[in-house]
């Protein structure tokens, strides 16, 4: 049986500069072996959504009612990372960005993990952050959501063998 927890689901986002930067539910830090660490600021609710471009697969219908479909061979997608307004992850996202601007070397890795799962569920190679979110500020502090493209995009919704 499984049951989910979010606190369970964490994303890391390998950043340009070759360090890895994790980004958690628990707010815990962790020291992998590659040197992440697990840094607070996921939002409430939805926090994080992954999604291909492109259908699987395209159909034509003939004109005698035969039908015919073509695989897609494009892996593209998106990743949503939905933080709360003071988290840290704002400035350095914003970072990712602008560098990718004057540098055009602004790609990425993305991978979106569930404890009980035991295996990455989304897997973003060649990511880069869409566009800077737009400022809000009001009474209340408004969660952020930041959209990364990907060029080669992995999901699955396997939990267990």
């Amino acid at each position: 049986m499984y049951t989910y927890d979010p606190a369970q689901v964490s994303v890391l986002v390998l950043t340009p500069a070759s360090a890895i930067l994790a980004v958690s539910s628990e707010g815990e830090r962790g020291d992998g072996p590659l040197g992440d660490s697990v840094v607070t600021g996921l939002a409430a609710g939805t926090f994080v959504t992954a999604q291909f471009t492109k259908p699987l697969s395209r159909t034509f219908d003939g004109v005698d009612g035969e039908v015919a479909r073509s695989l897609t061979s494009s892996r593209r997608g998106s990743i949503v990372i939905t933080l709360e307004a003071a988290s840290p992850f704002n400035g350095m996202f914003s970072r990712m960005a602008e560098g990718d601007r004057a540098t055009g070397l602004g790609l990425s890795q993305i991978a979106i993990s569930d404890r009980a799962a035991q295996r990455p569920l989304v897997l973003g190679i060649g990511a880069w952050v869409r566009t800077i979110p737009k400022m809000t500020r009001g009474t209340e502090l408004a969660p952020v959501a930041w959209t990364f493209d990907v060029g080669n995009l992995s999901i699955t919704h396997r939990v267990s063998e």
